[in-house]
């Protein structure tokens, strides 16, 4: 899947549609910085999104681009989510609550909201976004329990920015991803291991190994409108263990579009 972690090659709105018959298929749509689109997380003042920034938007939505706020300020992470008529990417982020004052990651009223239009946030292993100066694989599952206290295990799942290249010794780069217990190449194992570990179900497990980013991806890519339900299940952001139901009502496909 071609994806791009900036949108600053969209000259014109019209330039979504040339990038998307060439195959890309996600975008995310600042990085770190802000561009014509909006604000990034390191950008001094994040104004929010702009008005091309909103007409990106919009033509993603209509082509079927993915839309991913990964490294977007706080305000243009908001805007572009309650701007979509799609379910809205996190593709790799972590929990702000866990890692106070680190930009790269996400507030609590971010994941909400993003859950609440059917999107998902996918936790990444990098190490400065786990936090504590000596992370372990518990604190990578503390991010995923974080997110389905707020909004569900529905809306959590893998996170990318692990790059095996980069995870090279002869490069210098495994220093990023130095998670004590935690071997890159059997992530996904352990990682499934310790949620099982923690009382979560297989199919749960399931949802967070894939399942979650399939769904959302299928609301993006069908061509048909997307709105998030009525009544959006409440969850409880004090209680001491993931909140948990039946699976089977909650891992469906996106609802059908309201008359």
């Amino acid at each position: 899947m071609v994806g791009f972690q900036n949108s600053d090659h969209f000259r014109t709105a019209a330039d979504v549609e040339t990038c998307y018959r060439l195959g890309q298929r996600v975008s995310q749509l600042t990085y770190d910085e802000g561009n014509r689109l909006g604000g990034g997380c390191r950008s001094h003042r994040d104004g929010g999104l702009t008005a091309f920034g909103a007409e990106v938007v919009a033509e993603m939505d209509r082509v079927g681009m993915a839309i991913d706020v990964s490294h977007c300020g706080e305000r243009t992470t908001l805007d572009a989510i309650r701007l979509s008529r799609k379910p809205v990417l996190v593709t790799h982020s972590n929990c702000r609550a866990l890692v106070p004052g680190q930009p790269r990651c996400k507030s609590d009223r971010v994941i909400r909201e993003l859950a609440r239009h059917g999107g998902v946030m996918g936790v990444t292993v990098v190490r400065a976004f786990v936090g504590r100066r000596s992370p372990a694989v518990e604190h990578v599952l503390d991010h995923f329990d974080h997110i389905a206290r707020l909004a569900g295990i529905e809306h959590a799942g893998l996170g990318s920015d692990v790059d095996f290249e980069g995870a090279d010794p002869k490069t210098g780069g495994r220093r990023y991803y130095a998670i004590d217990g935690l071997c890159l190449p059997l992530r996904v194992f352990q990682l499934a291991d310790g949620l099982l570990r923690r009382g979560y179900g297989e199919a749960e497990v399931e949802l967070v190994l894939g399942r979650n980013f399939q769904r959302a991806l299928a609301g993006v890519w069908s061509g048909d409108p997307w709105w998030p339900p009525a009544e959006p299940p409440r969850r409880d952001p004090f209680c001491p263990a993931p909140i948990r139901g039946p699976v089977s009502s909650r891992g469906a496909a996106p609802p059908s579009p309201r008359e």
